[in-house]
């Protein structure tokens, strides 16, 4: 039966395929519009003094409090760009907020930049000693060796973070520059809180 076949009656009202896809939409977008308020709300009650750094290339492009409302104002609530409102929640980023923050990132630098990533859904299982019964790993036997770049920040205080530092890792290679004020195990989450702040920001400009 084809689509423009079927309909719907509800309470006397008839719905055709087309009304109730377009009904669908408007129960997202009402959600969504809830989602809108909560970040409005996030971005009002964010204290800016609470974590500061002396590195103006951290706070280059970040939009002061009221511009980001209007920000949030302007999205919309049907496209991809409002998954940028992960940012606004204590809650582990999601990959398309994490795709939108990447994407953000690299935008930025006026230079190009390469950056070598493995994906985390290829599984390399290690080589093993024979002599051990495969119970001791011996990585002097490991066929592949991957270039690593370790970066000492402030401790991971909280799970939902982790997003955050990831993208902070980025930052931090594509900059080629170090955080200062990021030292202090105290400060972490207001430190985690600013690029929060600082991913939304530049993630909305792009609009």
């Amino acid at each position: 039966m084809p689509q423009t076949g079927v309909t719907v009656q509800a309470g006397g009202v008839v719905y055709n395929v087309i009304m109730l896809k377009a009904m669908r939409s408007w129960q997202t977008a009402i959600f969504r519009f809830v989602g809108i308020e909560s970040a409005m709300k996030w971005v009002e009650k964010y204290d800016e003094t609470a974590w500061t750094t002396d590195d103006s290339i951290w706070t280059e492009g970040v939009a002061d409090k009221a511009t980001l409302i209007d920000f949030l104002k302007q999205v919309n609530v049907l496209g991809d760009i409002y998954d940028a409102t992960g940012f606004c929640r204590e809650t582990p980023l999601e990959s398309s907020s994490m795709d939108l923050g990447i994407k953000a990132i690299i935008q930025r630098p006026s230079e190009g930049a390469t950056m070598f990533t493995v994906p985390s859904e290829i599984l390399r299982y290690p080589w093993f000693s024979q002599d051990a019964g495969a119970s001791t790993f011996d990585d002097t036997e490991s066929p592949k060796r991957f270039r690593f770049t370790r970066i000492d920040l402030a401790p991971q205080l909280d799970d939902y973070n982790c997003g955050v530092f990831v993208l902070l890792f980025i930052d931090l290679q594509l900059y080629g520059v170090q955080v200062t004020g990021l030292d202090s195990e105290s400060l972490s989450r207001e430190a985690m809180e600013f690029f929060r702040y600082r991913h939304l920001s530049l993630i909305l400009a792009s609009m």
